[in-house]
């Protein structure tokens, strides 16, 4: 068990898979920071479909939201707050992550894309160690937050696919609004 890990994602909707990833994370350290990829509308700006992480209709969730949401999950699922913490994580500007990050940090990953293996790679060059929670291939990647963005668009049962307190957060917030009308 390390001191301290760090795992990251957009969590554009935080799913089922996601705290898999996160939990699995937090067995292998004693203090983890879940890291926040594209915090602000700042880094939503790539309408052209080259990277439709970067499409303002796969980012409906503001950074606060996304930190209320992961932060009442993972107590929803036991963990101390003294044993997490929850960061922006600038990925597209990684020269910025250690500025945001423990420098001794172990970086937790799940490569199942062609963006974790590049995630993955970077890292490396930056140095920054890395520990490889599972590889996966796309089809066994599972739930991802464009299913679950498209369920919601498409008006299907999308519940099962979340924790419930993400569940209970976006129609409270009345997310789910702005997602079905989010272009």
């Amino acid at each position: 068990m390390v001191e301290t890990g760090v795992v990251y994602g957009r969590f554009q909707v935080l799913h089922l898979k996601h705290m898999e990833y996160i939990l699995a994370a937090k067995t292998r350290c004693r203090k983890l920071y879940v890291g926040i990829a594209f915090p602000d509308d700042l880094y939503v700006a790539d309408e052209t479909g080259a990277n439709y992480r970067t499409k303002k209709s796969a980012n409906p969730l503001t950074y606060f939201e996304r930190f209320e949401i992961i932060e009442d999950c993972l107590l929803d699922f036991g963990v101390k707050k003294m044993e997490f913490d929850i960061i922006p994580f600038p990925i597209d500007r990684p020269d910025y992550l250690r500025q945001y990050t423990p420098v001794d940090a172990t970086y937790f990953m799940s490569i199942c894309d062609d963006w974790t293996e590049k995630n993955e790679r970077l890292f490396g060059r930056l140095g920054l160690k890395t520990e490889i929670l599972w590889r996966r291939d796309y089809a066994e990647k599972g739930t991802t937050g464009t299913q679950v963005r498209q369920r919601i668009l498409a008006g299907e049962k999308w519940n099962d696919l979340v924790p419930r307190t993400v569940y209970d957060y976006i129609m409270e917030h009345k997310i789910d609004d702005r997602i079905r009308y989010t272009k």
